[in-house]
């Protein structure tokens, strides 16, 4: 149960720099979520490091992750994103 609070805590990391909607958050995070399973049934010792590891700091992953967006989709989530003051 300790892993899955740490990945918890892991993946709210990488949601913060994960510049999109909370939709397309959770879809990239649950692929990501099935890539560590898939990882654990091969790896039945792994523990949190070697799952940091295999998917990298929180920043650099978020930031693959962004990669695989379409660019409209971020372009339309930072316009909805600007506050005029």
């Amino acid at each position: 149960m300790m892993l899955a609070n740490d990945l918890k805590t892991y993946y709210d990391e990488v949601r913060r720099y994960l510049d999109c909607p909370k939709d397309e958050q959770d879809r990239l995070l649950l692929s990501v979520n099935k890539q560590v399973i898939e990882l654990q049934v091969d790896n039945p010792n792994l523990d949190y490091d070697g799952i940091v590891e295999f998917l990298g700091e929180p920043e650099s992953l978020a930031a693959s992750l962004m990669e695989r967006l379409s660019p409209d989709v971020v372009q339309k989530f930072k316009k909805k994103s600007v506050v005029f003051v």
